[in-house]
């Protein structure tokens, strides 16, 4: 395999994004049509590559929504110090996509945030413990 496919299946690994990452990697579509002609598996080191991408960037999608991110805020045009804001949008995403026994209706008409993000917390830990052994928790249950 040569640099220029280790650098595009990197980058694709991070993004997810076939056309992004040829672009970061300093190569073309054509290439990607030649590599894909000339070595038989390439298209499954793509494909492994995108498995890759989508489970970090579901990873990230529940740091973002359970574990917040740091921003800066202002007072008087000076950094006055950090706060930590929730993304309830990728939360509701991830409801949507586990779909195991949190009611989304419930965030959706407001409830008690702290409450939901508790139980949705609780819930993807069932689901990374299940996901990190192999089984099924609720089977368990």
């Amino acid at each position: 395999m040569t640099s220029s496919q280790t650098a595009f299946l990197l980058m694709l690994t991070r993004t997810g994004n076939i056309t992004a990452s040829l672009r970061l990697a300093g190569s073309t579509k054509q290439d990607l049509k030649r590599w894909k002609a000339e070595d038989d598996g390439f298209s499954g080191k793509i494909d492994q590559a995108l498995a890759e991408a989508e489970s970090w960037l579901v990873y990230q999608a529940w740091r973002r929504a359970i574990e917040g991110v740091k921003v800066p805020y202002f007072f008087q045009g000076r950094r006055a110090g950090f706060k930590r804001v929730y993304s309830d949008r990728l939360l509701l995403w991830f409801l949507a996509k586990t779909n195991k026994g949190v009611d989304i209706k419930a965030v959706e008409d407001g409830g008690d945030s702290a409450i939901l993000r508790a139980e949705l917390a609780t819930k993807l830990a069932q689901l990374a413990a299940e996901f990190d052994t192999g089984t099924d928790t609720e089977a368990h249950s």
